[in-house]
């Protein structure tokens, strides 16, 4: 009997077991499946395991405890059935929890869909889910990741795409990138964030679109030489909508977004040495952002010095814009339609003609003249 009472144990810790209602601790010594509600003291999955969680289920964790991911984690809810990691304190408040933490074992095909993070961002790592350096690129998909003490998402050197996901109400940025990487946020809700939305790492190419940057402190932080691509996005309600540090070897991309409504600044460059070019958006105005000497009577959102915003957007039909840049008109010339850009000065020869065609547009860029010997 007791020889068939062992086998029995010893052949439960190699099969996959499921866990309902238990409160669990430690590392996790098989493939296991969690359904129902389970409270978890701090658990690990080490590398070669595979830990599944199924839709609807409700993960709660003691304080100060954390789900350390260093083999494969899948938790694929569903749009009726979500998987809602939580506290499992009767009070729930921000940093009951120390958060989810993805190792540099953990295996990329891990799965985070249709869930709920909340009430994390205790303990060292500071987010509800934390990349630590190395982890691979595992994506972030149809959740919700809101109440941290600290930050949302820190992928930290990795580079997940995190799509249509909503990232909301946590005290630091919803998504904090604090070294170099390329990770894509597409299609999500950034918003209510006290610190900021999104702050983009040193020299990092991010890619931000289609997304709403909404009522952070700072929409979009852009480290020194960062050259990320931000387009087609509405940043709205901010502090500053985007704040910008410095150029590096490249440009950034930032062009087509709505920036509008953000209260002190629609965009800060706050390098005293480097231009950043941001053409192509529409700043809640057709007159163009407000700037006191470029654009004394622009009416949308306020930009700094040391930012090159034209041409921009407006609401009105798009007309095409032909730039004229410095030099002399030496024969008989039209500008016929749309919008002329005079970038430079431009002098028209004696004994030649512009015409200017009813229903044009001509915009002189500041210090830039038009003249007349013809």
């Amino acid at each position: 009997m007791k020889r068939s009472l062992r086998f029995l144990c010893m052949l439960a810790a190699y099969l996959p077991f499921t866990l309902t209602a238990q409160t669990i601790s430690g590392a996790i010594t098989s493939d296991t499946t969690w359904s129902g509600i389970v409270i978890a003291d701090s658990v690990f999955i080490p590398f070669g395991r595979i830990l599944t969680i199924q839709p609807g289920t409700t993960v709660k964790f003691n304080t100060g405890k954390m789900l350390v991911v260093a083999g494969r984690m899948i938790a694929n809810g569903k749009s009726d059935s979500t998987i809602t990691f939580t506290t499992n304190a009767l009070t729930p408040a921000p940093g009951n929890w120390n958060g989810i933490e993805l190792q540099n074992s953990a295996l990329v095909s891990s799965i985070i869909n249709f869930c709920v993070i909340e009430y994390a961002g205790g303990g060292p790592n500071a987010a509800n889910i934390f990349y630590r350096t190395g982890a691979p690129n595992i994506n972030i998909s149809n959740s919700v990741i809101r109440l941290s003490s600290n930050h949302g998402i820190n992928p930290r050197s990795s580079s997940p795409r995190i799509s249509n996901t909503t990232i909301r109400q946590n005290a630091g940025y919803g998504i904090l990138a604090d070294l170099s990487l390329n990770f894509t946020v597409d299609s999500c809700t950034i918003s209510n964030n006290t610190m900021g939305g999104v702050l983009i790492g040193v020299n990092s190419t991010t890619t931000i679109q289609n997304s709403a940057i909404d009522s952070n402190g700072t929409g979009i932080f852009i480290s020194n030489s960062a050259a990320p691509t931000i387009k087609k996005n509405n940043i709205r309600r901010n502090n500053i909508g985007i704040q910008f540090t410095g150029v590096g070897a490249t440009q950034p991309t930032i062009t087509q977004d709505t920036i509008r409504n953000n209260i002190t600044w629609g965009f800060l460059n706050t390098s005293t040495t480097t231009t950043v070019f941001v053409r192509g958006n529409y700043w809640g105005s057709d007159t163009g952002p407000f700037h006191p000497s470029s654009n004394p009577t622009g009416l949308g959102n306020k930009v700094s010095n040391n930012v090159d915003f034209q041409p921009w957007t407006t609401l009105a039909p798009q007309l095409p814009v032909t730039i004229v840049n410095t030099g002399n008109i030496g024969k008989d010339s039209t500008w016929a339609s749309g919008v002329i850009w005079v970038k430079g000065s431009v002098t028209v020869n004696s004994g030649f003609k512009l015409t200017i065609k009813p229903g044009v547009i001509v915009k002189l860029a500041l210090g830039a003249r038009l003249t007349v010997n013809g």
